[in-house]
């Protein structure tokens, strides 16, 4: 049993309830505005300014005198009747009676329908006032009859009845007789109320009798007691009841009557009677009033003008005051009247409204009404501009839409149909797979060559066709068919318009007729380009990465089967899918916009909520709509969401949530389609992908292992996306990779896309064995640094934790050869060295340090090695000979490495037979890491082809600290080369233009050896006299006239350097007298020997020439007698200019000359000298010796009269005989 309190608290619980929600309802009703469709009277002022100039013009033609018939004209939805409603509420005063045809449909007018019409409009107009209005009128109705009235009428006759009794049963009648009446009578009320009663009911009963026979044509009597409307002859109703109208007329007091609706029966006629009528009504002498005809038609109802004004005497058009133009503000101020700003998009209403042709303010109020009915009673959470287009879409097609539900009709067909429109889309990826697979295919059916042996294989063939072949001639050089492949022998041979090649034991070249075009077709169908291509595409990994795209174009089919139609018509063009809808822009505009999509279940029917939780509910729409919630937006019934979503939902990012996902997880098994789709949907590359996979990180819940697990197999771009385009600091990008590494397979990891940045990040590490010892196993990125080689750039010391991956990574060579992983290494395995001497010879100490996984590794690498420690080092300059040797011996490692680490050594080269290969042996030379000896000289001559000097040989030669050296021996003491070997290569040196003058004449000192007779076409001018000045020439035949031909008097030289010889065997030498001259004025030859030569000469010799002549009168002493005849003289004198000299000789041979021959000599001197002779002349001359002497002599044979000299002028004046 309730105690009392218990029974008290729960009524006042029920109570209070009650009382909440009787609040929530009035508050809701308080709230709540109602727009109805029926025409509104506007009382806004801005409303009234709007309509005023139809209030006015309506106002003046009722008070116009002669305006019966006034017409209101406008389209359908106009507001026409609003502004009726809206004057007859302005304006009271008149009397106003509203007949409107809207209740039927529209119809071909016929006569039937013109009775309809004409009853109808009598029975609006009769059926508008009480019946008691018009009492005579034969259009009866059916009285409401009161249970007062009833009681009051029962009583009457009761009483009636009783009056007559009272009369005549118990004769009160004859009381009422005048005759028995007294002055003292005392009057019978009984008998008197008795009589007033009866004659009152005898009267009310006459009265009813006649109304009813005098104004009816009685065709039928029913048992109510109510006349009907015969049928008459008369086919107009109007006429056959005119007096009934000009009846109520003048029983009312109605002077405006309103008449709506008439012109959608498309038929004018009607007007026609309603004028006779107005006509009749206000030219009738009964009626004392003007009665005014207002008719609300469409401006399209008359299409003869004439016609047009015929009906009406005044009218008034009204522009329409909404239009599709102007509708988006009106549903805009629906809205805001409604308190739903931002429900609906604006966008979305401003298009919606646009495309509905025919719309007008009461379908806007109807469909917005219907929006807020849906609304309360749908969830909140639906997409509203989607459930507003359904509104619309009901309102518009509401057959169609009652179809929908049905799943019919024209829209069901349409959207059922998605499947089809996506087609195209599948069909193109699908062909692009197809195109990729057999790429793939082709990819994988060339055989797998090296590039090189691929080029050997045409190499090899193009050698076939050509006979005798020993080797190509490229550049001038020859080219073997292994140098051949190289790259840019290859290319030059490709390319070439003519092969050039050597023959065997031929040593010019020959063109060949076969070219490398001619032998491509026979080697493959594909072209040598293409089958480079093929293997680079390879080696690139180009496979994979056709076969990552074949998985993205797949991941794309099933992402465009998931497409909602919307997303489908962005790509595909809609117009050969549309039918029905295709000149129906409303409908293509909500198609195409997705505002009625395949989810139009979700918004027309009610979700009840059993199996699912509201919120659940509410997720699942979102998810179809394409709406994003929030990644923790708590769901309760996970599963069940998983067993209703359909598995294309599990791709969409609007399906992305934290309790969905980690429910997926755990039920892989049960609902593998959906968990598929869930994780190709995170392999997109988006922001919302990336944000909840680092939230769920983050959640570090129990299915995290499996979620990263799955991450890494489905979505390759994880790595690529988390290292270049998430934007986390580094930190949280170890964090998640060691996460990675910690519940991801090795295989999915390894076939992440980008995958070179994340060995790259990983090889960047300077702490990886830091970041290592954070992760729980080491097993998988030690199998996958292995399998990747991935190249520490810096190794950082282990802990003991993991100095077992450390000890792996040494061992299986996990990292890039530089001084600080060498210097790690070394600490690690206390390796008993001086870092500082280890520095001085790098290699030299490694060598014997005892790590020889350290220095096998480094010489299999050696160039990388040398490149990156030894040649950084600045201090490593001390490694040994034989440590240089060994590294200049590897032809693994390019001759630009090695050189580079001989230059910067100090050690030199002892013995060149200690270097194989011959560049670098030119290296050697270049570089001046050999010892100069002439032994090293001879063994690297010997491996040269050409068997001649070579630039770098002429380089080592012209070096002063070699060619000093050189110089100091002769070349058959230092070694054991035969004789004629020494002579052909002193010859060598001594046709060697390129030596340096220093070095050829230090080198030459060498040289045990003179010569009579060298090429002197090869030898330059300044070689040729330093071996002139160190008397390597011998005076021959040979040497004379080679000499001479090189010109520049090097053949004169050769004489000065054998003067003696030369007096000895002038005659064998041909001197023309220009060398003749050279010798006489060499400054080497001695004034005897040239006066030797004088003496030999011949006097034509002189005589001939006048430059010898002139020379030899330089020559001969003035002191010293040489017979020469006149004519040597002579032609001395013509040739000499030295006026001192000719007198010399002239003095010394004078006793020797007659006087003519004396004046002819004297005369070629020239100048004052010619006017000695001439008569009467008196010549002055210089005082100088050697004229006094002159003067003298000639006094001395009378061939001057005298000559006085004058002192001031310093002259001798010598007078001339007369």
């Amino acid at each position: 049993m309730y105690s009392f309190t218990e029974l008290t608290i729960g009524k006042l619980k029920k109570l209070i309830n009650h009382l909440e929600n009787r609040n929530q309802i009035n508050q809701h009703e308080t709230n709540t505005t109602i727009n109805t469709l029926a025409p509104r009277i506007l009382t806004d002022q801005n409303d009234l300014k709007k309509i005023k100039p139809y209030i006015d013009s309506l106002k003046q033609a009722i008070d116009a005198k002669d305006v019966n018939n006034i017409a209101l004209t406008g389209s359908y939805g106009s507001g026409k009747s609003t502004i009726l409603k809206t004057f007859q509420h302005l304006y009271p005063n008149y009397k106003y009676l509203n007949v409107s045809l809207a209740s039927f449909k529209d119809n071909k007018a016929d006569e039937a329908l013109e009775r309809k019409l004409e009853i109808s409009i009598l029975q609006q107009i009769f059926y508008h006032v009480e019946p008691s209005v018009v009492p005579d009128s034969r259009f009866k109705r059916i009285v409401n009859i009161t249970t007062g009235k009833l009681i009051a009428l029962t009583f009457f006759i009761i009483a009636w009845a009783l009056s007559v009794l009272f009369l005549f049963k118990f004769n009160k009648i004859d009381k009422l007789n005048p005759e028995v009446w007294y002055f003292n009578y005392q009057l019978d009320w009984v008998a008197f109320i008795s009589t007033l009663l009866f004659f009152l009911g005898i009267g009310f009963f006459i009265k009813n009798v006649y109304r009813a026979f005098s104004n009816s044509k009685i065709n039928k009597f029913n048992i109510k007691g109510e006349f009907e409307l015969g049928e008459a002859i008369d086919k107009s109703v109007f006429n056959q009841h005119l007096e009934e109208i000009l009846y109520f007329f003048e029983r009312t007091d109605f002077n405006v009557i309103v008449i709506e609706d008439v012109d959608r029966f498309e038929s004018t006629d009607i007007f026609t009677k309603l004028r006779e009528i107005n006509n009749l009504i206000n030219n009738s002498n009964l009626i004392k009033r003007k009665v005014k005809f207002i008719y609300a038609i469409k401006d399209e109802m008359f299409s003869d003008k004439n016609e047009r004004v015929k009906f009406f005497e005044f009218i008034i058009p009204v522009i329409p005051f909404i239009n599709p133009s102007n509708a988006g503000d009106q549903l805009a101020k629906l809205i805001s009247e409604a308190n739903l700003e931002g429900v609906l998009s604006p966008d979305f209403t401003s298009d919606v409204v646009t495309f509905i042709d025919d719309i007008d303010m009461r379908l806007l109020i109807n469909i917005f009404h219907e929006f807020l009915i849906y609304r309360e009673n749908l969830s909140k959470d639906l997409v509203q501009d989607n459930l507003f287009a359904i509104i619309v879409y009901k309102n518009m097609y509401p057959d169609d839409f009652g179809e929908l539900g049905k799943r019919k009709g024209k829209l069901y067909k349409f959207l059922s149909g998605k499947g089809l429109y996506s087609q195209d889309l599948v069909n193109e990826i699908t062909s692009e797979i197809k195109d990729i697979d057999e790429h793939i295919a082709l990819l994988e059916s060339e055989q797998e060559k090296p590039i090189e042996e691929l080029r050997a294989v045409y190499i090899n063939r193009l050698v076939s066709k050509i006979n005798n072949f020993q080797s190509f001639s490229i550049g001038y050089k020859r080219v073997s068919t292994i140098e051949a492949l190289t790259d840019e022998n290859f290319e030059s041979i490709k390319n070439s318009n003519k092969i050039e090649y050597y023959r065997c034991n031929d040593s010019y070249t020959r063109e060949s007729d076969v070219r490398f075009s001619f032998i491509e077709n026979e080697v493959s169908k594909l072209s040598y380009s293409q089958r480079e291509n093929l293997l680079v595409a390879r080696a690139n990994n180009q496979i994979n990465i056709l076969k990552g795209e074949k998985e993205k174009l797949k991941n794309k089919i099933s992402e465009i089967e998931s497409f909602s139609i919307k997303e489908i018509f962005e790509l595909v063009e809609i117009e050969k899918y549309l039918a029905e809808f295709k000149e129906n822009y409303l409908i293509r505009n909500l198609l195409l916009n997705g505002y009625i999509d395949e989810h139009y279940d979700d918004y027309i029917s009610l979700f009840h909520e059993i199996s699912l939780t509201k919120d659940d509910f509410v997720f699942e729409r979102k998810v179809k709509s394409g709406i994003n919630l929030d990644f923790e937006y708590p769901l309760t019934e996970s599963d069940t969401l998983l067993k209703r979503l359909p598995d294309k939902y599990f791709k969409r990012e609007e399906i992305l949530n934290y309790d969905l996902a980690e429910c997926l997880i755990v039920n892989k098994e049960r609902y593998w389609g959906k968990y598929d789709n869930f994780f190709k949907g995170l392999a997109v590359d988006g922001e919302k992908q990336f944000q909840f996979i680092f939230g769920f990180v983050k959640r570090n819940s129990d299915g995290l292992g499996l979620f990263i697990k799955a991450l890494c197999i489905y979505k390759p771009t994880l790595w690529q996306y988390l290292y270049s385009k998430s934007g986390l600091p580094e930190e949280e990008i170890r964090s998640l990779l060691i996460l990675i590494f910690d519940f991801g397979d090795k295989e999915s990891i390894s076939k992440f896309d980008g995958i070179e940045s994340l060995l790259g990040f990983l090889k960047q590490m300077e702490d990886f064995m830091a970041f290592c010892s954070a992760l729980k196993k080491t097993d998988t990125i030690r199998v996958f640094i292995t399998e990747n080689k991935v190249l520490f750039e810096k190794l950082d010391l282990p802990n003991s934790s993991i100095e077992t991956l450390f000890d792996h990574i040494y061992k299986n060579n996990l990292y890039i050869i530089n001084d600080h992983n060498i210097s790690v290494l070394v600490k690690h395995y206390r390796i008993s060295t001086n870092i500082v001497e280890l520095n001085k010879a790098h290699y030299t100490t490694l060598l014997n340090s005892g790590l020889d996984n350290l220095t096998i590794y480094l010489s299999n690498n050696l160039e990388e090695y040398i490149k990156n420690v030894l040649l950084k080092i600045n201090d490593n300059v001390l490694e040994d000979e034989t440590t240089i040797l060994s590294i200049l011996n590897r032809e693994d490692c390019s001759i630009e490495v090695r050189s580079k680490l001989l230059i910067s050594q100090t050690a030199m080269i002892g013995s060149i037979q200690e270097v194989n290969e011959n560049e670098i042996r030119r290296v050697l030379l270049i570089e001046n890491k050999l010892k100069p000896t002439w032994q090293n000289i001879f063994d690297y001559l010997e491996n040269l082809e050409a068997d001649e000097f070579d630039e770098p040989l002429i380089t080592f030669l012209n070096s002063e600290q070699n060619y000093s050296v050189l110089s100091r021996s002769k070349l058959n003491n230092e070694t054991k080369k035969e004789l004629e070997y020494i002579k052909d290569f002193s010859l060598k040196i001594i046709h060697n233009n390129e030596l340096s003058l220093d070095a050829f004449s230090f080198l030459i000192k060498s040289i045990p050896y003179v010569y009579s007779r060298v090429k002197y076409n090869q030898l330059s001018i300044a070689h040729i006299e330093v071996m002139i000045a160190q008397k390597f020439l011998t005076l021959s035949c040979d040497n004379f006239d080679g000499l001479k031909s090189k010109g520049k008097d090097l053949h004169i030289k050769l004489i000065e350097n054998y003067q003696d010889d030369f007096l000895e065997r002038m005659g064998e030498f041909s001197l023309d007298a220009k060398d003749w001259n050279q010798v006489l004025i060499s400054n080497r030859m001695s004034l005897s020997n040239k006066l030797s030569i004088i003496k030999n000469f011949d006097d034509s010799t002189i005589v001939e020439n006048p430059l010898i002549a002139s020379t030899v009168c330089n020559l001969l002493p003035v002191d010293e007698f040489i017979s020469l005849k006149f004519e040597v003289l002579n032609a001395m004198f013509k040739a000499n200019t030295s006026v001192q000299k000719r007198i010399a000789l002239l003095t010394l041979h004078f006793d020797n000359l007659d006087d003519n021959q004396i004046q002819i000599l004297i005369e070629e001197i020239g100048g004052d000298y010619t006017r000695i002779f001439m008569k009467q002349h008196k010549p002055l001359l210089d005082n100088v010796p050697y004229n006094r002497t002159l003067f003298t002599k000639l006094q001395g044979r009378d061939m001057i009269i005298r000559f006085e000299l004058i002192e001031k002028k310093n002259k001798i004046r010598v007078f001339a005989k007369y």
